[in-house]
Order: structure tokens, then sequence, then C-alpha cells
């Protein structure tokens, strides 16, 4: 299930549920479009959400494109992690398009609320855990070289060191802000990933993309592989130091390491976390929506006084 066959047009605006849902329907009569419908409008893509199924519609070739090497990708993992992820379903024939599954759960974030930080202690430890089985299963599934051959490049985010230095210098608004860039960003230029450090990488697990059942803290499903790319194995645990506390946070690892045999770098993972921190707030910058600026300007403030953020000793194997 690869390419979206030619010729092909992008969806008529203006953009409405019912457009869509229509567009579902027609391609697929068989398709029970159920009775909780939903819009929802990404960077790249409109999506329509039914009962069990989950419509894409890319807003250019280029986003057609990406959601094509996700196809991909998708049918190649299929089976291979314990966490559900979608499965494609069907490709549009004129309109471009495409149906995957419904991934089973409630999203660890939902419009600025984290229902799981209400959860017993042990569900939120569950939760963690299997964060950290699924990472170590995903890296384990394909080859690079399988991998590279499914179109996987290595990571578009975090911005290089040159770039993120030339959209943020100078754009904070206090000292101490500006100290923790120019430490984190020297600490970038000289970070060196070994070949066998290279993996398959989700690269955007944020709590969005990460589905749990509210009544027992299993982790049942990943979404967005989008942003799939080959990198630092220690990448992927970028986001988890926003969503988890320490201890959880360690619980994660410590699953990880136990399931792959590897050591992973706690000042590594860190740093990426401190990147990738960064690159949101300069992509809000760039933005002319300026999506939640001042929220993200906050966790550079609160990275900035952080005191472990503030070691500047070189840390052997980082």
């Amino acid at each position: 299930m690869g390419a979206i066959p030619t010729p092909w047009s992008l969806v008529a605006t203006p953009v409405t549920l019912e457009r869509l849902v229509e567009t579902v329907r027609v391609e697929c009569p068989d398709l029970g479009l159920g009775t909780r419908l939903g819009l929802i409008e990404g960077f790249e893509k409109w999506i329509a959400v039914g009962d069990s199924w989950v419509a894409r519609f890319p807003k250019s070739k280029e986003a057609a494109a990406a959601m094509a090497r996700e196809r991909g990708l998708l049918s190649r993992l299929a089976g291979r992690t314990t966490a559900a992820i979608p499965r494609p379903l069907h490709v549009g024939r004129q309109v471009a398009f495409d149906i995957c599954t419904k991934v089973p759960g409630t999203s660890l974030w939902d419009e600025g609320r984290e229902p799981w930080r209400m959860w017993p202690a042990t569900w939120q430890a569950r939760c963690a855990e299997e964060f950290g089985a699924f990472v170590a299963e995903l890296q384990a599934a394909l080859t690079i070289k399988d991998a590279r051959a499914l179109g996987c490049a290595p990571p578009a985010f975090p911005y290089p060191p040159s770039e993120l230095g030339s959209r943020l210098s100078g754009r904070l608004a206090d000292a101490e802000s500006e100290r923790f860039i120019a430490r984190t960003l020297g600490e970038y230029e000289v970070l060196s990933v070994a070949p066998d450090e290279l993996a398959l990488l989700h690269n955007d697990l944020i709590p969005h993309n990460c589905l749990a059942d509210p009544h027992t803290g299993a982790l049942t499903g990943i979404v967005d592989f989008g942003d799939a790319c080959i990198g630092d194995r220690h990448q992927d645990f970028q986001y988890l130091e926003g969503l988890f506390g320490p201890e959880l946070v360690e619980a994660a690892i410590r699953r990880y390491e136990a399931i792959t045999g590897r050591a992973l770098l706690r000042r590594r993972i860190a740093l990426y976390h401190a990147l990738a921190m960064l690159s949101h707030v300069a992509f809000a910058f760039e933005d002319p929506v300026a999506r939640q600026l001042e929220m993200k300007l906050g966790w550079i403030r609160l990275l900035a006084s952080d005191p472990s953020c503030r070691d500047t000793t070189p840390h052997h194997g980082t």
C-alpha cells in the first residue's frame, strides 16, 4: 500500500468534516462511519476520526509523499510492537487521502489536560515502563539498512546547532536563558554518535501521540510516525522528562536497558530534551500563528533555572 495513484487531487476547500466524510463514504462504502465523528487540523494534513478508523487528507503534494513513506513503514512494523500502531486500510484513488485503523486508548495529553496524573502510582509506573519497552521494540524491529530503504533519513528535528543558534540568538528576553542556550549548543556541537548507537526512531513521542488505558495505565498504542527517522537511540526519550517525573523517567529507561542490554546515558537524554524544547521555541518564533510561544519560552526559563542543567563539566561518553 504505497503511493497514492495518479492522477489525484487534494481535497477541495473549504475543508469541512462533512466533505471529508463524504469522500470516505464514496470510496469505502462498506466502512462503518460510526456516530462519533471528529475533525482535527494538523500542520500538514486534515484528519477525520471515526469510531474505528482515521482518514488523513494531506494539504500538499509533499505531505502526500510523506504519508506514503509512513504507510510503507507502518506496514513493515505491523505486529512487531506490543503497543498497537496504525494499520493502513485504504489509499484514495482520486482524492489524496488514506485510511488507517484507529489505535485504542486515551491520549496522555488531551487539550491541555493530562488525565494520567490522577492515576495511582502503580498505573503511572506501568505506563512509563511500557513506554521504555515500546522504544526498545521499535528499535529492534528494523535494521538501519531496511529503515533507509523505506525512506527513513537522519532526523530533521531538533535543528542542527548552527540553525538553532541563528534562530534563537538574542531573541530571548533574559540573560540566564541566553547563557543556557550557549551552554546547550556548546554541548550539542561536540556530540558524537557512534554507528552502533544509531537506530530507527519515532522521533515524536509527545504525550499526544501516546495512548493508554485509563483504567489500568497500560500503554495501548502509539500514533503519528510521520517523523520516523534514523538517529541516536537516546533521542526517543527526549520528551520523557517533560511528561513524567524523575522516578518514572528512570523506570522507562531501566525497562529499555533490561530489554536491549544497552546502557543509556542520562546526560545525553537530558541534552536531547533541552534541544527539543529549544527547537520548539525556535519554530514558534517563525510560526505566523505563534502557537503557545509564551508557554514554550517558560519551558526554557525553567530549564535554565534548573541547577542540573548548569553543569558545564564534560561528561565521558556523552
